[in-house]
């Protein structure tokens, strides 16, 4: 009895196993496709089979950064690095998104001013060929 026991636990692993690479590689698919939240889906699938999976943060970290989620971003590198030390990827992906939310807090909105001076450009010009229902419009 406990040999059948053995086998069918060792069975459900392998099933278990698969099914986290399963979802490993849809994550990675989507995240390929822009599909961004469907990669965290199945990153976070990967992670309910195996809560510890360095890989999975890893690729919920990408997709965070691909929706400019970056505190979420951040916080699955993190965790990837603390399940796994040595994970360059996750590391390397660490440093990457930490870049772009920097790049992100420094962007300045574009300013309306461009337009408001194309705008009395265009007035003025109207207004020296004597189209002066242009100028107001």
């Amino acid at each position: 009895m406990s040999t059948l026991r053995t086998t069918v636990f060792v069975v459900l692993a392998c099933l278990a196993l698969q099914a986290q690479k399963d979802y490993l590689a849809l994550s990675s698919e989507r995240y390929t496709a822009g599909r961004y939240q469907e990669s965290i889906d199945a990153a976070k699938a990967a992670l309910k089979v195996d809560p510890k999976s360095a890989l999975a943060y890893n690729n919920l970290a990408v997709a965070y950064l691909g929706l400019k989620k970056y505190d979420e971003a951040i916080a699955s590198a993190q965790k990837a690095l603390q399940l796994q030390p040595g994970f360059t990827l996750a590391a390397n992906n660490l440093a990457w998104i930490r870049q772009e939310k920097a790049k992100a807090a420094s962007a300045t909105p574009p300013s309306p001013v461009p337009a408001a001076e194309n705008f009395l450009e265009q007035s003025i010009k109207a207004y020296q060929l004597a189209r002066f229902p242009e100028c107001i419009a």
